[in-house]
Protein backbone atom coordinates (compact mmCIF):
# COMPACT_ATOMS: atom_id res chain seq x y z
CA UNK A 1 0.00 0.00 0.00
CA UNK A 2 1.34 3.42 -0.96
CA UNK A 3 2.19 5.63 1.98
CA UNK A 4 1.58 9.34 1.50
CA UNK A 5 4.09 11.51 3.37
CA UNK A 6 4.22 15.25 3.97
CA UNK A 7 7.96 15.41 4.56
CA UNK A 8 11.06 13.24 4.51
CA UNK A 9 11.02 13.59 8.29
CA UNK A 10 7.99 11.23 8.25
CA UNK A 11 10.22 8.35 7.10
CA UNK A 12 13.88 9.13 7.69
CA UNK A 13 14.03 7.00 10.86
CA UNK A 14 13.14 3.93 8.78
CA UNK A 15 16.25 4.06 6.57
CA UNK A 16 20.04 4.31 6.85
CA UNK A 17 20.69 5.12 3.16
CA UNK A 18 18.97 7.59 0.87
CA UNK A 19 19.34 7.70 -2.92
CA UNK A 20 18.62 11.15 -4.32
CA UNK A 21 17.99 12.04 -7.92
CA UNK A 22 19.78 15.17 -9.00
CA UNK A 23 18.09 17.32 -11.65
CA UNK A 24 14.58 18.43 -10.68
CA UNK A 25 14.85 16.95 -7.18
CA UNK A 26 17.94 18.62 -5.70
CA UNK A 27 18.28 21.52 -8.15
CA UNK A 28 16.91 23.10 -11.32
CA UNK A 29 20.19 23.07 -13.22
CA UNK A 30 21.13 26.53 -11.96
CA UNK A 31 20.64 26.48 -8.19
CA UNK A 32 19.80 24.06 -5.42
CA UNK A 33 16.26 24.00 -4.09
CA UNK A 34 16.12 25.46 -0.58
CA UNK A 35 14.00 22.57 0.69
CA UNK A 36 16.45 20.04 -0.80
CA UNK A 37 19.44 21.74 0.81
CA UNK A 38 17.63 21.71 4.15
CA UNK A 39 16.59 18.06 3.75
CA UNK A 40 20.17 16.98 2.97
CA UNK A 41 21.43 18.89 6.04
CA UNK A 42 18.79 17.20 8.21
CA UNK A 43 19.68 13.75 6.92
CA UNK A 44 23.38 14.38 7.57
CA UNK A 45 22.54 15.53 11.12
CA UNK A 46 20.79 12.19 11.56
CA UNK A 47 23.90 10.30 10.33
CA UNK A 48 22.23 9.04 7.16
CA UNK A 49 24.29 7.92 4.17
CA UNK A 50 23.45 9.78 0.95
CA UNK A 51 23.97 8.76 -2.66
CA UNK A 52 23.24 10.90 -5.73
CA UNK A 53 22.19 9.33 -9.00
CA UNK A 54 21.64 11.10 -12.28
CA UNK A 55 20.95 10.15 -15.87
CA UNK A 56 23.21 12.98 -16.96
CA UNK A 57 25.47 12.11 -19.88
CA UNK A 58 28.32 13.95 -18.13
CA UNK A 59 31.08 12.27 -16.16
CA UNK A 60 30.71 11.93 -12.39
CA UNK A 61 33.31 14.62 -11.67
CA UNK A 62 31.09 17.22 -13.31
CA UNK A 63 28.31 16.55 -10.80
CA UNK A 64 30.76 16.49 -7.90
CA UNK A 65 32.27 19.84 -8.89
CA UNK A 66 28.88 21.55 -9.34
CA UNK A 67 27.53 20.66 -5.88
CA UNK A 68 29.23 23.60 -4.14
CA UNK A 69 27.73 26.11 -6.60
CA UNK A 70 24.29 24.55 -6.17
CA UNK A 71 24.49 24.96 -2.38
CA UNK A 72 25.51 21.42 -1.34
CA UNK A 73 28.61 20.01 0.33
CA UNK A 74 30.12 17.21 -1.78
CA UNK A 75 31.41 15.56 1.41
CA UNK A 76 27.83 14.81 2.45
CA UNK A 77 27.53 12.13 -0.23
CA UNK A 78 29.18 8.72 -0.09
CA UNK A 79 28.74 8.22 -3.82
CA UNK A 80 27.67 10.18 -6.87
CA UNK A 81 26.92 8.31 -10.08
CA UNK A 82 25.79 9.46 -13.50
CA UNK A 83 24.71 7.39 -16.48
CA UNK A 84 27.51 9.11 -18.42
CA UNK A 85 30.06 7.85 -15.89
CA UNK A 86 28.65 4.33 -16.14
CA UNK A 87 28.98 4.37 -19.94
CA UNK A 88 32.51 5.80 -19.75
CA UNK A 89 33.53 3.10 -17.24
CA UNK A 90 31.96 0.40 -19.43
CA UNK A 91 33.97 1.56 -22.45
CA UNK A 92 37.16 2.11 -20.47
CA UNK A 93 37.00 -1.41 -19.01
CA UNK A 94 35.60 -3.13 -22.09
CA UNK A 95 38.80 -4.72 -23.52
CA UNK A 96 37.37 -7.42 -25.84
CA UNK A 97 34.01 -7.75 -24.07
CA UNK A 98 32.11 -6.69 -27.19
CA UNK A 99 34.52 -8.24 -29.65
CA UNK A 100 38.02 -7.31 -30.71
CA UNK A 101 36.63 -5.51 -33.76
CA UNK A 102 35.11 -2.72 -31.61
CA UNK A 103 37.78 -0.10 -32.27
CA UNK A 104 36.17 2.74 -34.22
CA UNK A 105 33.63 4.96 -32.49
CA UNK A 106 31.04 7.28 -34.03
CA UNK A 107 30.53 9.82 -31.25
CA UNK A 108 27.32 11.85 -31.20
CA UNK A 109 27.74 14.99 -29.09
CA UNK A 110 27.12 18.71 -29.01
CA UNK A 111 30.44 20.58 -29.22
CA UNK A 112 29.13 23.21 -26.78
CA UNK A 113 28.55 20.64 -24.01
CA UNK A 114 31.12 19.13 -21.66
CA UNK A 115 30.10 15.57 -22.49
CA UNK A 116 31.65 16.05 -25.92
CA UNK A 117 35.36 15.78 -26.59
CA UNK A 118 36.16 15.89 -22.86
CA UNK A 119 34.24 12.63 -22.55
CA UNK A 120 36.89 10.98 -24.74
CA UNK A 121 39.71 11.60 -22.25
CA UNK A 122 40.89 8.16 -21.14
CA UNK A 123 39.25 6.43 -24.09
CA UNK A 124 42.23 6.84 -26.42
CA UNK A 125 42.18 3.13 -27.25
CA UNK A 126 39.28 3.95 -29.59
CA UNK A 127 39.54 5.79 -32.88
CA UNK A 128 36.81 8.41 -33.18
CA UNK A 129 35.47 8.58 -36.72
CA UNK A 130 33.14 11.10 -38.35
CA UNK A 131 31.57 8.70 -40.84
CA UNK A 132 29.06 6.20 -39.45
CA UNK A 133 29.97 3.76 -42.23
CA UNK A 134 33.48 3.46 -40.76
CA UNK A 135 32.27 2.91 -37.19
CA UNK A 136 32.24 -0.28 -35.13
CA UNK A 137 29.94 1.22 -32.49
CA UNK A 138 28.15 4.43 -31.51
CA UNK A 139 28.63 6.54 -28.39
CA UNK A 140 25.64 8.86 -27.95
CA UNK A 141 26.18 11.62 -25.37
CA UNK A 142 24.15 14.65 -26.48
CA UNK A 143 22.51 15.29 -29.85
CA UNK A 144 24.54 17.18 -32.43
CA UNK A 145 23.91 20.91 -32.22
CA UNK A 146 20.77 22.19 -34.02
CA UNK A 147 19.44 18.74 -34.93
CA UNK A 148 16.06 17.06 -34.66
CA UNK A 149 15.23 13.34 -34.44
CA UNK A 150 14.55 13.14 -38.18
CA UNK A 151 18.13 14.24 -38.85
CA UNK A 152 19.31 10.85 -37.53
CA UNK A 153 17.45 8.63 -39.99
CA UNK A 154 20.46 8.07 -42.25
CA UNK A 155 22.81 7.52 -39.30
CA UNK A 156 20.43 5.04 -37.68
CA UNK A 157 19.74 3.20 -40.93
CA UNK A 158 23.49 2.76 -41.47
CA UNK A 159 23.88 1.64 -37.87
CA UNK A 160 21.12 -0.94 -38.31
CA UNK A 161 22.67 -2.19 -41.56
CA UNK A 162 25.97 -2.72 -39.73
CA UNK A 163 24.26 -4.08 -36.58
CA UNK A 164 26.19 -1.57 -34.44
CA UNK A 165 26.07 -1.46 -30.66
CA UNK A 166 24.99 1.95 -29.38
CA UNK A 167 26.02 3.19 -25.94
CA UNK A 168 23.53 5.82 -24.80
CA UNK A 169 24.89 8.09 -22.06
CA UNK A 170 21.49 9.67 -21.31
CA UNK A 171 18.35 7.60 -21.92
CA UNK A 172 15.91 10.50 -21.49
CA UNK A 173 13.54 11.18 -24.38
CA UNK A 174 13.39 14.93 -23.80
CA UNK A 175 14.76 17.60 -21.49
CA UNK A 176 14.12 21.25 -20.78
CA UNK A 177 16.51 24.14 -20.40
CA UNK A 178 16.02 27.16 -18.19
CA UNK A 179 15.95 29.71 -21.04
CA UNK A 180 14.01 27.59 -23.51
CA UNK A 181 10.25 27.11 -23.55
CA UNK A 182 10.22 23.91 -25.61
CA UNK A 183 11.22 20.32 -24.98
CA UNK A 184 14.62 19.34 -26.36
CA UNK A 185 15.01 15.78 -27.60
CA UNK A 186 17.65 13.44 -26.26
CA UNK A 187 18.99 10.08 -27.40
CA UNK A 188 16.40 7.99 -25.61
CA UNK A 189 13.98 9.29 -28.21
CA UNK A 190 15.60 7.24 -30.95
CA UNK A 191 17.58 4.61 -29.02
CA UNK A 192 14.39 2.56 -28.80
CA UNK A 193 14.42 2.22 -32.59
CA UNK A 194 17.96 0.88 -32.99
Amino acid sequence: MTKIIDSISDIYNNYDFFILDQWGVMHDGQQGYKHAIEAVARLIDENKKLIIISNSSKRKISSVNRLKYLGFDKNHFIEIMTSGEMIWQELFNSSDKYGAQMKKCFHIFDTSKEDGKDFRIGLEKFEFVSNIKEADFILACTPFENTEPLDYITILNNALDKNLIMFCANPDFVTIEKNNDKNIFLHGDYCRFI
